[in-house]
């Protein structure tokens, strides 16, 4: 999920719009649902503006990196990628349907510092894989798991876990104006209980190549908004939706150089589906020949214009990030 270089005018445009994200006053923030979104190539020549959420607070200091914890590396737990659940009709989450309880037990809602909004992902007891751009600057995190409510839910498989910015690890080299390196860990202070509706997701292999993707569904999950009203909130309950992966070259011709191969490509305008802020960071899986399901993306970014217009969307791609993984969880990636 060749190396592109942004012109230095995109470059200029880019910073001075990450330093207005930051200004305004705190009622203004809290509008600004966890996601990034940016303008096509067209709307960049005639000076559109794109606009990056959750900046980095001031004073925020990065946590070391790599962190190895002592003895070798185990690999994930033998559940990992497993459900209950038969995940054959996908619907989408723009204007899409519920999620039945366990059918994503990996599927996690996270709070940052009671303000935002992120989707993250179970790939161990004590670790939750999620976007880079939601845990930047981010001091504080509320974790639910075993859940399809996002809020006020009975569910009695459900777990809240929380976090701080002391374990809060974002890639190294994220970079906020290219929304590069877009993936970030979070390890959490007591460990998941497993059960039917909480369990990790499978991670991919270093051998999993973008070509054996391109043409093959996809299901993303979230509680993001369902329309482009500024003024509506994220859905309340679980949604999902099957999306086919696209060659690289779509999104190179709608982003220019935003795009990048460590990124995943999803051109909604075949499937009329598509992701929304408030899904940030949540998994694109895949299920594999062994009938388990894989996480080979997570939500990224999309275009400024909105989530209705059947425009691109990007995901980062997993199997980019194995090492970063494997150096800070110590969870051995598949080969």
């Amino acid at each position: 999920m060749k190396t592109f270089v942004l012109t230095l005018s995109v470059l200029a445009l880019l910073q001075q719009v990450i330093v207005e994200a930051g200004a305004g006053d705190e009622h203004s923030k809290l509008l600004r649902a966890v996601s990034i979104r940016l303008p096509s190539n067209a709307k960049r020549r005639s000076g559109f503006r794109p606009v990056a959420v959750l900046p980095s607070r001031k004073g925020y200091v990065a946590p070391p990196w790599p962190v190895r914890h002592a003895g070798p590396a185990k690999p994930q737990p033998d559940i990992a990628g497993r459900t209950e659940t038969r995940n054959d009709k996908n619907l989408q989450i723009i204007n899409g349907s519920n999620a039945t309880l366990g059918q994503f037990p990996w599927m996690l809602g996270i709070t940052i510092d009671t303000n935002f909004f992120c989707g993250g992902s179970i790939i161990s007891e004590k670790w939750v894989l999620t976007a880079g751009h939601c845990v930047d600057g981010g001091k504080s995190f509320s974790i639910v798991a075993g859940v399809i409510m996002r809020t006020g839910g009975t569910e009695s498989t459900r777990q809240v876990v929380t976090a701080t910015a002391a374990t809060a690890y974002r890639h190294p080299d994220y970079n906020s104006k290219f929304i590069d390196n877009d993936i970030g860990l979070i390890q959490t202070n007591v460990d998941f209980v497993w059960n039917e509706n909480v369990k990790p997701v499978r991670l991919p292999s270093y051998s999993m190549a973008i070509d054996m993707m391109i043409g093959k569904k996809a299901t993303i999950s979230g509680w993001g908004k369902t329309d482009d009203d500024v003024t509506h909130e994220g859905s309340q309950s679980l949604l999902y939706a099957d999306l086919t992966i696209a060659d690289g070259s779509i999104c190179f011709d709608h982003y220019g150089n935003t795009w990048i191969p460590n990124k995943l490509c999803i051109n909604t305008k075949a499937d009329k589906r598509s992701t929304c802020s408030g899904d940030s960071g949540g998994p694109l899986v895949m299920k594999e020949d062994d009938g388990l399901w894989t996480e080979i993306g997570l939500t990224s970014f999309g275009d400024l214009e909105g989530c209705t217009k059947n425009l691109p969307v990007v995901f980062t791609r997993v199997a980019s990030f194995l090492e970063f993984i494997e150096a800070t969880t110590n969870i051995k990636a598949r080969e």
